[in-house]
C-alpha cells in the first residue's frame, strides 16, 4: 500500500495512504491503518492515517481517516 510520511512529531505520526481501488470496506481500512502501526509506528501514541481514492489530490479534503493509539484499537471516520 503506498503511502507518503506527511508528519512526525513526539508521539504522533501522520501517513498519507493512497487507495488502490474506488470502492474500499471499512474492514480493509482498518486492516490497513492497523498493518501500518505495526510496522510504523508502534513507538508513538498515535498514527493518524488519512486515506485517499486513486483520482484524489492529497492536498484536497481526505476520503477517510484512521486512527490508531497505542492500546491497538483503530477508529475510521469518512469525511463528507
Amino acid at each position: 500500500m503506498p503511502y507518503i510520511p506527511i508528519a512526525e512529531a513526539r508521539g504522533f505520526t501522520a501517513l498519507s495512504v493512497i487507495l488502490m481501488k474506488r470502492e474500499v470496506s471499512e474492514e480493509k481500512l482498518i486492516m490497513i491503518t492497523k498493518s501500518l502501526w505495526e510496522k510504523e509506528a508502534q513507538d508513538v501514541d498515535e498514527l493518524v492515517a488519512l486515506f485517499y481514492l486513486p483520482d484524489m489530490l492529497i492536498e484536497s479534503t481526505a476520503y477517510a481517516i484512521g486512527s490508531c493509539m497505542k492500546d491497538g484499537e483503530v477508529n475510521i471516520r469518512y469525511e463528507r
